[in-house]
């Protein structure tokens, strides 16, 4: 079970790497810009915009399987 644990670590963290080289590219970095501030989305109640986990609650999706797979 711990190495499954790992497992997700680690894809996560890839996962957030790729998606902040697609945003920042090595031009960017020559250039002296820095990456773009990471900002939290606020609750739906203020924003008014879908939670980011409401995916994880759509009936027959792979993202509800993963839910329900990883939380027992």
């Amino acid at each position: 079970m711990v190495y499954a644990i790992q497992a997700l670590l680690i894809f996560d963290h890839l996962h957030f790497r790729s998606v902040m080289q697609k945003t920042f590219t090595s031009a960017d970095e020559t250039q002296g810009r820095q990456p773009p501030p990471l900002v939290l989305k606020k609750p739906t109640a203020i924003s008014g915009q879908p939670a980011w986990f409401e995916a994880y609650y759509v009936a027959g999706s792979q993202k509800q399987g993963d839910r329900q797979l990883f939380s027992h």
